[in-house]
């Protein structure tokens, strides 16, 4: 996050469909996609699009206080977005064969927290919050009163003509007291990593503006998996799900879940 106060009001309009939760109906083999800090819906889209047309069921999610107003996500907490993470996984492991999650950013984050707790057949990971690309972050909650609203820094690759800026709708500023609560979901998943044990795919950004490029590594080197794929991308930002090589994440996951899942 850079240093620069954003108006509580700076939000998208969020009546848009692409912001809603989806469902896609497909194969026994299920998906619950879920999105990153201060992110919608709109960031999974695509993938979820991908992967129904691939024939497996898709489930994106909107965690609460997202696709509101920066004021309502303050008044959440990493509690509510794991509890709705887990339910919506819960439901989909209920009715079908297998499930794997995935996530971007945060998702990716609550992903593997719930890979550690769950019997989920693959993890997904893009952009993996494990770790901040910028050590302010981590002045959170000392910083938070001073500056309780920041904007989000920008990335030149939002520029590129492939970059699908249709689907990136999110908050312009984030409330600074809710980083602490990504910081502790750090705190909760990283000690556990060697509960994961099912394939697992990481797609980063060499250009990421948010998370360390040592995050795909401490992944990689935690899990207990046999099957741990890393997928380095050129072109996108930290929203790599909607970045110009969006083409080629989709495909490399749909294989990896071909490949390893069925």
């Amino acid at each position: 996050m850079e240093n620069k106060p954003a108006k509580k009001t700076s939000a998208p309009d969020f009546k848009d469909a692409k912001c809603k939760p989806f469902y896609f109906e497909g194969g026994p083999i299920a998906a619950l996609l879920i999105h990153g800090f201060t992110g919608s819906p709109a960031h999974m889209l695509p993938l979820g699009e991908a992967l129904r047309d691939a024939g497996y069921t898709v489930r994106g999610i909107l965690l609460p206080g997202h696709a509101e107003t920066v004021a309502a996500m303050s008044r959440t907490d990493y509690t509510e977005w794991l509890d709705a993470s887990e339910k919506a996984l819960k439901k989909l492991m209920d009715t079908h064969e297998k499930v794997v999650v995935g996530g971007l950013s945060m998702g990716g984050l609550i992903a593997c927290r719930l890979a550690e707790t769950y019997p989920v057949a693959g993890l997904l990971c893009y952009a993996p919050a494990l770790k901040f690309k910028r050590g302010i972050n981590y002045l959170a909650p000392a910083v938070k009163h001073l500056f309780p609203y920041m904007s989000w820094k920008t990335n030149d690759r939002h520029r590129d003509p492939g970059f699908m800026k249709e689907y990136n709708i999110g908050y312009l500023g984030l409330p600074v007291a809710k980083v602490e609560d990504l910081i502790k979901l750090q705190r909760m998943t990283l000690p556990e990593l060697s509960k994961i044990n099912c394939p697992t795919l990481v797609v980063q950004s060499r250009f990421d503006e948010q998370v360390h490029r040592d995050a795909p590594e401490t992944l990689r080197g935690g899990i207990s998996s046999r099957v741990r794929e890393v997928m380095w991308l050129t072109k996108s930002p930290h929203v790599c799900t909607i970045g110009a090589d969006h083409d080629e994440v989709f495909e490399r996951t749909i294989q990896f879940l071909r490949g390893h899942v069925g």
